[in-house]
């Protein structure tokens, strides 16, 4: 148990601070929103992630509830996808003409 806790808290860490770094530095687009928009549902979504993360690690690595550690990685992902889309979609112009 303790060995899938850290595989999944090593994999979903690497994948989401490369995603975060290289959609900062890159070009990120969501949409029709403008960069700085699209930049700006990036970083509450990560840092929201972030947190839940950090709480993944109070439970796994010094409580010991490696179960509840990966439902709370689970969870930090399914969070920032969500934050994105539902940026995406309420900020968005095309999102406008979709709920008219």
């Amino acid at each position: 148990m303790k060995l899938l806790y850290y595989f999944i808290f090593g994999i979903f860490g690497l994948l989401g601070a490369w995603f975060v770094i290289s959609s900062l530095f890159g070009r990120f687009n969501l949409w029709d929103l403008n960069p700085l928009q699209a930049k700006a549902i990036l970083i509450i979504a990560a840092l929201s992630a972030i947190r839940l993360f950090y709480w993944a690690y109070q439970l796994g690595e010094i409580q010991g509830k490696y179960w509840q550690g990966i439902g709370a990685i689970i969870l930090a992902v399914l969070l920032f996808q969500g934050i994105i889309f539902l940026g995406a979609i309420l900020i968005s112009k095309r999102s406008l003409k979709f709920f008219k």
